[in-house]
């Protein structure tokens, strides 16, 4: 029911009895959820998984984008992305679809995202510029390595934590990719 998700302001623990078994393969997985972000493509929920007790996100795509992309489509591309094991590179813990929408669920990053620190400080020193610079290159080249291209590289998909970058949204950008080129504006945004 994560369309009741999408809707929900106060925080609420779903059971995995809520989910369709025919879609998703999650055996006893707990999470309580709360909106956290909503963005242009998504909008992400601050959860708690209670089967390991580790703060996670949960991304659900929008309804249009979940459309475009199809759950067959989406999940074959989000398994690719998952066989992604750098230390820059955000994993996914688990992918889904339910009630017509799209997700994904990977870690909690406790921190700020590149653009909101360039924000904040403006200009950042030289030393943490090539540091980053240096981390989110080495996870593409990883990444390009395997055949997979991040294609929606920016600010927003660098996350900052202890001091390091992790890249995230490999598995948006690779399913519109694949799922229609030609239909993404210069954006990124589907037409």
């Amino acid at each position: 029911m994560l369309g009741q998700w999408h809707r929900r302001r106060n925080a609420r623990e779903y059971h995995d009895s809520h989910l369709p078994e025919r879609d998703c393969r999650w055996s006893a997985l707990h999470y309580v959820l709360a909106p956290h972000l909503r963005a242009r493509r998504a909008t992400v929920y601050l959860a708690e998984d209670l089967k390991h007790h580790r703060k996670v996100a949960i991304k659900v795509l929008h309804a249009e984008l979940s459309a475009m992309l199809g759950p067959e489509r989406f999940l074959n591309e989000i398994e690719l992305t998952a066989s992604l094991q750098h230390q820059h590179i955000l994993p996914l813990f688990d992918s889904c679809s339910a009630d017509g929408l799209l997700y994904y669920v990977m870690p909690y990053v406790d921190g700020e995202t590149l653009r909101d620190r360039l924000n904040r400080d403006e200009q950042l020193p030289v030393a943490d510029a090539v540091r980053i610079a240096s981390e989110a290159a080495d996870a593409l080249e990883y990444a390009h390595g395997r055949g997979v291209i991040h294609r929606d590289i920016k600010p927003e998909n660098i996350l900052l934590h202890g001091g390091h970058c992790l890249i995230a949204d490999f598995g948006i950008a690779l399913a519109l990719q694949r799922a229609g080129g030609a239909r993404i504006t210069p954006n990124r945004v589907p037409r």
